[in-house]
């Protein structure tokens, strides 16, 4: 088990590089609210033996390093468009 600190626009990236390596992502959440760039602790954790861990949680902070060498200012985003107003639930009262 572990836990890494991203900017919101790291986020989806992360995410994606620790499943496809094995990883499971238990956990997303910030703990400020007023904080720019925004800052999001994620959870991590897998089973496996020592090589795997290191090189899957070794793969996600390279890419989220090249990302950031290519983006090097934080956008105010998750990267990704707003879901349309069709697909959002209905509010339950």
């Amino acid at each position: 088990m572990g836990d890494t600190v991203l900017f919101e626009d790291e986020a989806n990236l992360a995410i994606f590089i620790a499943l496809e390596s094995g990883l499971s992502v238990t956990a997303l959440h910030n703990h400020f609210f007023f904080d720019d760039p925004k800052v999001f602790f994620m959870h991590i954790e897998g089973e496996g033996t020592l090589d795997h861990l290191a090189s899957s949680v070794r793969l996600l902070y390279d890419k989220v390093s090249e990302f950031r060498a290519a983006q090097p200012t934080p956008a105010d985003s998750f990267l990704r468009p707003p879901y349309p107003m069709s697909v959002r639930l209905p509010l339950i009262h």
